[in-house]
């Protein structure tokens, strides 16, 4: 589960498991985005919700 007390290194490995490899820089962007997510929600963002903000950090 990832959560905000989650680091880099869970981060990367999870986005692995889903297929998708991240630089540790986009880890750290999404670990924010994560975190600032459970603190409002409560709730451990989905696998369909981690694509989502892998897939919008590579449009930026």
């Amino acid at each position: 589960m990832i959560g905000k007390h989650s680091g880099a290194h869970a981060i990367h490995h999870k986005f692995e498991e889903l297929g998708i490899d991240l630089v540790e820089e986009d880890c750290e962007k999404i670990l924010t985005e994560i975190r600032k997510i459970v603190v409002e929600t409560k709730v451990s963002p989905s696998d369909d919700e981690l694509i989502k903000m892998a897939e919008r950090l590579r449009r930026e």
